[in-house]
Formats: structure tokens, sequence, C-alpha cells
């Protein structure tokens, strides 16, 4: 049996690198969507961080929350999280291809479904609100548009992942590190 044909693997990774299937609006000048999937690869030893599931990147974490019960302070430790994914992301209006304070990255795949990633900020179509739920006020369905963002050990489960986009590399004991963000 053979593998797959180089157009198939270069159609893989086309679609792998697609940000959009869905046009920029015509007349629109303004920026465009753009995904961030340059994922960090785990380390090659995984004894070496300490953590049984996919091996840590190499790249630094700090997690202040940590020292945080949560359980005691919830505001306190929602705040410091809150903070670690705002930082650096607030100035830049979320492009986190320019966040100077530390790497984030996007999910892959979001724009391959009817509810893709639309061109201009990467929101992808959610679970719509009904009608009610939020309030007896609320007299029609919401749509719910999100994004989200994976800090490095959260994007380094996509590096091992999908190193070669045409053949994901799976098993089902595959688990986000120790020190994983991700927020919408």
């Amino acid at each position: 049996m053979s593998g797959p044909s180089a157009q198939k693997l270069k159609d893989a990774e086309a679609q792998f690198n697609t940000s959009s299937q869905y046009p920029v609006p015509q007349g629109w000048s303004g920026p465009v969507w753009k995904i961030k999937n340059d994922y960090p690869q785990p380390f090659t030893a995984s004894a070496a961080s300490g953590y049984d599931g996919l091996p840590l990147p190499d790249v630094p974490v700090e997690a202040p929350w940590t020292q945080i019960d949560f359980t005691q302070n919830p505001l306190e430790y929602a705040m410091l999280v809150k903070e670690y994914c705002w930082e650096g992301n607030r100035p830049v209006d979320f492009v986190v291809q320019e966040n100077t304070v530390r790497p984030w990255f996007h999910a892959p795949w979001m724009h391959a479904s009817a509810n893709g990633r639309e061109p201009l900020k990467g929101l992808t179509f959610e679970r719509s609100i009904p009608q009610y739920e939020f309030a007896s006020t609320q007299t029609s369905a919401l749509q719910n548009w999100a994004i989200g963002f994976y800090n490095a050990p959260g994007a380094s489960v996509f590096g091992g992942v999908w190193a070669n986009p045409s053949l994901p590399v799976w098993n089902d004991n595959l688990k986000f590190p120790p020190g994983t963000v991700v927020f919408k």
C-alpha cells in the first residue's frame, strides 16, 4: 500500500494553512485575519519534562495562578489567568502574531466547515443562544461568534499532532500539558 500522493500532501498543507474558506467582502480595505499555526514542537525527551503525556514545549511558561488555591480565592485566580491572556494581546487587538510578550496560537482546521472562520477576525459561528435562554426579555435567538487562543504548551499538542498536516499523529491518551491556557 502506498502513501498519499504528492498532490494530496500539497493539498493538505494548503488546507492546513488556510485562514478562511470565505472571501473577503467586496470593497473591504482593512486587515484580513491570518491563522497562526507555527506551533512549537514538544521536547524530544518526555522524561525531562516530568510529565507522562505529551512532552512540554521548549518555551518557558509563567503560571502565577498556580500559586493560588482557586477553591479559596477564585476571583484572584481568575484575574491572574485573565491578565496572562490579555497581556500583549489587548494592545494589538488580539492579532497574536504581533504579541511581543508571549506566543499564542490558533486551532487548526476551524475553517473547514459551514460554520468555518470568517475572514476578517477569524471568528467561527458557535452555538446559537435560543430565545429566552439569557432572560425572559430575550425575544429572539442570538448568534454567537468566537475565536480561541492557545498558549505555547497547549499549542505544542497541535505541533505534535499536526507536524505533518497530511499525516496527523493521534493517540487516545493525548492530553494538554500542565501550564496550558486556552481562552476565547
